[in-house]
């Protein structure tokens, strides 16, 4: 990014309470930085709608205020499970109960299964406080859980070794549209019945089209 701000500046990375969704680094952009342009933020796609969606974090931030740089890509969310999982298909799942790692709340990797069980009365037992998608494929490798969410590229570029042993099966995408590298896989839109349903889909759906976007907190000065 220095390549394309006058000066060519140092950039400096820092994470900042990431786990959980997000929440933390987007209520500290919003609330503790300093409005002078020096400091650009990154959150989970999840902060976009969650400010709507979950009942924890309405009022804490508006994404609505801040302003937003641009995006590097959209991102499609999904659920996929281990083979070694009690139950391998969206169908089994309605009878046996499957364990889901999940990182927060306001995290896709909580969002697509519970909207899952909600949609179509699955039994994905969904557990928190994970540190990432390395903490949840190990807890996969291990046992521990049966699955795990997030968005596919995590699976392609951090452990595609999945992939290639077939040891990983996504089961449901959560974006407007099918992964072109997933074409047999539905998405939670496909799966919704009646327009209630399918308005909740379109919402949760958003969030990945916000994906990797950068933005300034509320009341930076336009010039910067």
């Amino acid at each position: 990014m220095t390549r394309y701000i006058a000066g060519q500046p140092q950039m400096i990375v820092k994470i900042a309470g990431g786990v959980g969704g997000g929440v933390a680094t987007a209520v500290q952009m919003e609330h503790s930085v300093a409005k002078d342009g020096l400091t650009i933020g990154i959150v989970q796609q999840t902060n976009v709608t969650g400010q709507i969606t979950e009942a924890d974090v309405k009022g804490r931030y508006d994404v609505t205020k801040w302003h937003w740089i641009g995006n590097m890509a959209p991102l499609r969310n999904m659920l996929g499970v281990w083979h070694k999982a009690p139950a391998l298909t969206l169908e089994d799942a309605k009878k046996t109960e499957v364990i889901i790692g999940a990182t927060g709340r306001n995290s896709p990797t909580y969002t697509v299964p519970a909207a899952l069980n909600q949609l179509l009365g699955t039994k994905y037992k969904i557990v928190l406080g994970y540190n990432g998608t390395a903490d949840l494929n190990l807890a996969m490798e291990r046992g521990e859980i049966h699955g795990r969410g997030a968005n596919w590229i995590s699976v392609v570029i951090s452990a595609p070794q999945y992939i290639e042993n077939k040891t990983f099966k996504v089961l449901v995408v959560d974006g407007l549209t099918r992964d072109p590298t997933l074409p047999e896989v539905p998405t939670l839109l496909e799966l919704a019945q009646g327009e209630k349903e399918k308005a909740a889909v379109r919402l949760i759906s958003a969030s990945g089209q916000f994906a990797r976007a950068f933005f300034v907190p509320p009341g930076t000065p336009a010039d910067r």
